[in-house]
C-alpha cells in the first residue's frame, strides 16, 4: 500500500520535526491540489471542489504527521483531544485557504497558482498550531 511504502521511507530518514513536516505536508498537498483540480474540472463548484481535495488531504496529513512527523509526542491515532485538536487546526486551514483563494480568484490569478499559495498559507497555519497545541507533549 502506499502509505505502507511512505512510512517504510520516512522511518530510514532522520530529519528534524520541520523538515519531516514540510515532507508529510507535501504528499498531503498534491493529493488536495489533484482532488480539488479533479473535481472542479468534472464540475463541482470551487468550495465544495476545495473541500473534498483539503478533507482527503488532511486525513493523509493526520496519519503522517501522527506516525511519523510528530510520532515522540503524538499519542494514540484514536486519542479524541488530539483529533479534536487536529480537526480545529483543519478548521482554520479551511477558512484562510478559502479567504485565500476566493481572493485570488477574485483578482483573476490563475486556479493553480492561486491554489499553490493557498496551500503554502495553510501550511503555515497548521504547522504553527499543530506543533504549538495538537501535538505538544502535555496537551
Amino acid at each position: 500500500m502506499l502509505i505502507d511504502g511512505i512510512k517504510k521511507f520516512m522511518r530510514r530518514i532522520r530529519l528534524n520535526e520541520p523538515i519531516r513536516y514540510l515532507i508529510v505536508g507535501a504528499i498531503c498537498q498534491l493529493s488536495d491540489l489533484v482532488i480539488t483540480l479533479l473535481s472542479y474540472n468534472l464540475g463541482l463548484n470551487l468550495f465544495f471542489a476545495n473541500s473534498l481535495g483539503y478533507s482527503f488531504g488532511s486525513t493523509i496529513s493526520y496519519v503522517g504527521h501522527s506516525k511519523y512527523t510528530f510520532k515522540k509526542k503524538s499519542k494514540k491515532l484514536t486519542s479524541i483531544k488530539q483529533i479534536a485538536s487536529f480537526i480545529t487546526a483543519c478548521f482554520l486551514g479551511i477558512i484562510s485557504g478559502y479567504i485565500v483563494i476566493k481572493l485570488l480568484t477574485i483578482l483573476r490569478i490563475n486556479l493553480f497558482f492561486a491554489k499553490l499559495i493557498q496551500l503554502f498559507i495553510i501550511a503555515l497555519v497548521q504547522y504553527l498550531f499543530n506543533s504549538k497545541v495538537t501535538y505538544k507533549k502535555n496537551f
